[in-house]
């Protein structure tokens, strides 16, 4: 007896990361004259303040951020929202993957320096300058706010929020189908997983399927792209929204995420990575079996160039399977060397690397 079992076609893995484009602020605190005065931030103009810095949309005010500024003067007992505009220090990216060193845990910020503005119910617009730190390989930094027309400087910390990991994927044709999972960067036991869906409009762009992920929380996050994936050298980005990125709090918050996809493989050498490669793409392997006189002679069908191990065994469990042969082809087919029968049934089957 003689039997092929299914073949598996290759499955490969890139580097993928989230980092959102919010930021998440501490509560904070100064002290003049013997009088303590707090300040939080918050993506609305109530209680509880959810910490967020949120990014506008490019062109609307002529600031990347927006909050509200919770003070909370000692002399007046209750809190106040004061609507904040403030630029974050996105230009810099010196690792040119398209994700601001600001938002990315591995390049760091030193003493970077922006403005912003507030709206005094009082004195009207008011005048801030912001002084940014946060040291490489930490997600957690510093931004000094210095309130000029309140005398006050307060310097609360931020945490970015960056989920690190890979997608597994397979190429089928002009689709590609994966599983993505990253981890945060602060919380080890906080993941992101979940299936993707991509279409390769082209060479240098991939198109997101909207989709749901879960956390680690095991909620459900449901997203949108917002652009497609573009591909700079072996970097794709895209930008997507989350019907809600931070669950665990009451507000839908924490939206706008940039999704990064890193793929240094180029299987046939044609400067294109292998995710947006339809070229790169392996078809899955075949065999098939003939008897030859006395001796049985396998036949593997697949790509020109691609490596297979096929496997063989006289029984289904794992433990009888052993290596019959590395193969690279050649030509589309391609027999391996030939084996004489035995008298226990024998069984193939192989994958690709």
């Amino acid at each position: 007896m003689m039997a092929l079992l299914p073949c598996f076609s290759r499955g490969a893995t890139v580097t993928a990361s989230l980092h959102c484009l919010s930021l998440k602020f501490m509560s904070s605190s100064t002290r003049v004259l013997g009088l303590t005065y707090t300040l939080d931030l918050s993506a609305t103009s109530s209680d509880p303040a959810n910490g967020e810095l949120y990014a506008l949309a490019p062109g609307t005010s002529g600031y990347s951020h927006g909050t509200f500024l919770r003070y909370l003067d000692p002399t007046f007992g209750d809190p106040v929202f004061l609507e904040c505009l403030l630029n974050a220090p996105l230009a810099a990216d010196m690792n040119t993957n398209g994700v601001a060193d600001l938002l990315e845990a591995s390049q760091g910020i030193y003493a970077l320096k922006t403005t912003g503005a507030y709206n005094d119910p009082l004195w009207g617009l008011s005048p801030i300058r912001a002084t940014w730190t946060r040291p490489e390989g930490s997600a957690v930094g510093t931004c000094k706010l210095e309130l000029i027309d309140l005398g006050l400087t307060f310097t609360p910390q931020f945490q970015i929020l960056e989920y690190a990991g890979g997608l597994t994927y397979a190429n089928q044709g002009t689709n590609v189908t994966g599983w993505l999972r990253v981890t945060n960067a602060v919380q080890e036991s906080s993941q992101v997983t979940g299936p993707v869906k991509l279409g390769q409009a082209s060479a240098n762009r991939l198109a997101l399927t909207p989709g749901t992920w879960t956390n680690g929380a095991s909620q459900f996050l449901t997203y949108n792209p917002l652009t497609t994936l573009d591909r700079s050298g072996q970097d794709y980005l895209s930008i997507i929204a989350f019907d809600d990125g931070d669950p665990s709090t009451d507000l839908a918050d924490y939206a706008i995420w940039y999704l990064l996809i890193s793929d240094s493989s180029d299987a046939n050498g044609n400067g294109i990575p292998d995710l947006s490669d339809p070229v790169s793409a392996v078809a899955p392997p075949s065999l098939s079996v003939a008897v030859q006189g006395r001796l049985v002679v396998v036949t593997i069908s697949g790509t020109v160039g691609q490596t297979y191990d096929v496997q063989q065994s006289t029984g289904l469990a794992p433990a009888t399977w052993f290596l019959f042969k590395t193969v690279t082809l050649t030509n589309a087919l391609q027999q391996l060397p030939a084996v004489a029968p035995s008298g226990s049934p024998l069984f193939w089957w192989a994958r690709s690397h």
